[in-house]
């Protein structure tokens, strides 16, 4: 990667919702289950490096026609951190599977989700 300004505004940007979401990601008390996150964002990533547990990388996912989420069985929570358009998406998918929205709230210009 090479240093620039923009570089180094996302990298604080990034570090920014990592720290202000990263209190919030274990509110029941038990790590998740699985992460969902999109590598097209430096938070995003950010974000699932942070938490040990199974990922998801949405990022490639419509070329696959949602493979990954559509077959995941997954028991306990699932927590994202995800455009609005694909965060839409894989909480139908994830509805269908008996999971419940949990938690939801915006993050700079992604969303940070919960569903149990």
């Amino acid at each position: 990667m090479i240093l620039s300004r923009r570089n180094l505004l996302a990298s604080g940007a990034a570090a920014a919702t990592v720290a202000a979401v990263g209190g919030l990601r274990f509110a029941a008390g038990a790590p998740p289950a699985l992460v969902v996150y999109d590598s097209r964002h430096t938070d995003s990533l950010a974000f699932a490096r942070s938490i040990a547990a199974p990922r998801i990388d949405i990022a490639r996912e419509d070329a696959n026609f949602w493979r990954a989420v559509r077959s995941v069985e997954v028991e306990g929570t699932v927590v994202g951190l995800t455009g609005w358009s694909d965060w839409v998406l894989v909480r139908g998918m994830l509805e269908e599977k008996g999971k419940r929205l949990r938690r939801e709230a915006r993050a700079g210009r992604l969303f940070q989700w919960t569903m149990g």
